[in-house]
């Protein structure tokens, strides 16, 4: 991993890095001596964060506690790094609120679509266009295995998903040959605090284990390294993603997912007369 920097650096940017797929970028990230700007909403977790890793691993850090949901604070962001060189942008700010659509309360949904899309197209086109000034760097969006269908009590989440890794590898194809690495992570479930006890949604009732989140991370750096587009970690989930995209129609995929998250959502999010 130490190419990342060497391909990259010297500097990574990280959204959504106090918990899960963020910070554990975070982590693996410092170990090759990058120095971080991690950004999310809780600037108080993120500080124990960036002083344990620039203690643990001689980097420098910068803090930036932000709310991506809020377009302006979004649009607000780049003037903060302005002044620094980076070479690598983890966009992975993002959540989830599970239930059948007219369940979820209108400013959650109007939040959770804001949060889950427009940072990603904020970020790729600012820094896209910061990197072709240095011909070089690399930019991942995380995106989900939701998004490859539509997915009924998750749908407004799917749809910005699927948002996600359209815009991904679009860009990736407009990139081509500039030195400029674009990879769209698709991962399935991942043991991270997202999977944990949740009144919305049982992931045991899942069809596929958690992967560790360590080996999610790892799979991507190594994606975006060779520029692949799409990243799908995991053999469980590529086979998953394979017969859902390939081997099936798009109507027969998505009542498969559907079923599957009608067994993992309570009853009292499901839609009754």
């Amino acid at each position: 991993m130490k190419k990342v920097k060497s391909k990259f650096g010297p500097w990574a940017l990280i959204t959504g890095a106090s918990s899960g797929i963020g910070e554990e970028f975070a982590q693996q990230l410092a170990r090759t001596g990058l120095n971080l700007v991690l950004v999310a909403r809780r600037g108080d977790v993120l500080q124990e964060t960036t002083d344990y890793l620039s203690k643990t691993h001689n980097i420098k850090t910068r803090v930036i506690s932000a709310d991506l949901s809020d377009p302006q604070t979004v649009d607000a962001l780049p003037e903060k790094v302005a002044d620094i060189d980076i070479g690598l942008v983890i966009s992975n700010a993002g959540a989830d609120s599970m239930g059948a659509l007219i369940k979820v309360d209108p400013a959650v949904l109007r939040s959770m679509y804001s949060l889950n899309t427009y940072p990603h197209l904020a970020f790729t086109r600012y820094f896209s266009e910061r990197m072709l000034k240095r011909k070089a760097g690399a930019i991942v969006l995380v995106s989900s295995m939701a998004g490859l269908q539509g997915t009924a009590f998750g749908a407004n989440y799917s749809a910005a998903k699927a948002y996600i890794l359209n815009l991904g590898e679009a860009v990736n194809r407009e990139l081509r040959d500039t030195g400029i690495n674009l990879t769209v992570l698709v991962p399935g479930p991942t043991d991270t605090p997202a999977v944990g006890p949740r009144d919305d949604i049982d992931f045991s009732k899942m069809p596929v284990s958690p992967m560790k989140v360590s080996a999610v991370v790892r799979g991507t750096l190594k994606a975006v390294l060779v520029n692949k587009p799409v990243y799908v970690p995991g053999v469980m989930n590529r086979v998953l993603a394979f017969v859902t995209r390939r081997a099936m129609s798009r109507s027969t995929a998505s009542a498969m997912m559907s079923a599957m998250m009608k067994k993992a959502v309570p009853d009292h999010l499901k839609v009754t007369l």
